[in-house]
């Protein structure tokens, strides 16, 4: 019998749809810790990340030495990447979020997978061939080679088409929107009551920032709509992360705690708590009530 390959890291971040992905947030571009949420096996159908990403996360690797890990034929960097033996074309995926994380954009760029028989790479078509947006009204359109190959392995299969990537990621991202207005989405004032603000230095620009904490009442129409839209960028970076209903009063209530980057542009949300408010008649040793803290997420 085969023996089964050696799998050399379990980092849900190593994962082949990780590395297909990268967010962009105030300048500052990172992969999701986490995918298995949104995508199936943590790999997108008929895709693999760009060879250039793969090595670089080879060098990722945990190692017992200072030699580098190589990745042999009987070993793969995580198990999502059994995929891509099935792989058709080298997926990059961008998420653009709005300063205010309430919108973003979505880009998918796919180009056929080298082969040994072709050392030449064509672009994939998507829309007109170039970097493309994607918005709610796209049609599908397959992501196919505009060369065609000679006969093809057996084990390859019908690579996601940009449609279904979308449909595949839409509960873990805002609004997707069409539009250069994303760039300037910042809110007007900040969620709820201010608590404080305080301000930095930031080595690496030589600016001083300023940022604000406030406390949101989860009852207030505008704090429920705008969470229901943020909370969903919860899913790429805690594990068995859920979307919370902050206006569900039944058993308790709900406050959310945000911190905000406060700019002449307005503010740009950073960070959220949420924190679950209920009475607690038996506590110990005064009864009252308690404040629970559930899910935070401060953005890298």
């Amino acid at each position: 019998t085969m023996s089964q390959p050696k799998m050399l890291s379990d980092e849900p971040k190593l994962s082949s749809a990780a590395l297909c992905t990268t967010l962009k947030h105030l300048h500052q571009a990172f992969r999701p810790e986490f995918t298995h949420q949104c995508v199936e096996e943590e790999t997108f159908r008929g895709h693999q990340p760009l060879t250039s990403v793969l090595a670089k996360a080879q060098t990722e690797l945990p190692s017992s030495s200072s030699e580098a890990v190589v990745i042999t034929s009987d070993a793969v960097m995580h198990k999502s990447h059994l995929h891509h033996d099935q792989a058709t074309s080298e997926l990059e995926i961008t998420i653009d979020l709005a300063p205010s994380c309430r919108t973003c954009r979505l880009y998918v760029t796919s180009t056929p997978k080298k082969r040994k028989a072709n050392n030449e790479m064509t672009m994939m078509t998507i829309g007109d061939g170039k970097r493309q947006k994607v918005d709610d009204s796209s049609k599908v359109v397959s992501l196919h080679s505009t060369t065609n190959t000679n006969a093809t392995e057996e084990a390859e299969v019908e690579p996601m088409s940009r449609t279904e990537i979308q449909n595949c990621i839409a509960n873990a991202l805002p609004d997707i929107v069409d539009n250069d207005d994303c760039d300037s989405d910042y809110l007007t004032s900040p969620l709820g009551a201010v608590l404080g603000e305080y301000t930095i230095n930031d080595d690496d620009d030589n600016n001083n920032k300023t940022f604000c904490l406030s406390l949101a009442d989860g009852s207030d129409q505008a704090t429920y709509d705008y969470h229901r839209k943020v909370q969903k960028l919860a899913l790429w970076f805690i594990e068995n992360a859920d979307d919370v209903d902050v206006s569900n009063d039944q058993s308790g209530y709900w406050k959310v705690l945000y911190l905000f980057l406060h700019s002449k542009q307005g503010y740009a949300l950073v960070g959220y708590c949420t924190l679950f408010h209920f009475n607690s008649p038996f506590h110990k040793p005064v009864p009252g009530t308690i404040v629970r803290f559930c899910q935070a997420l401060v953005l890298p």
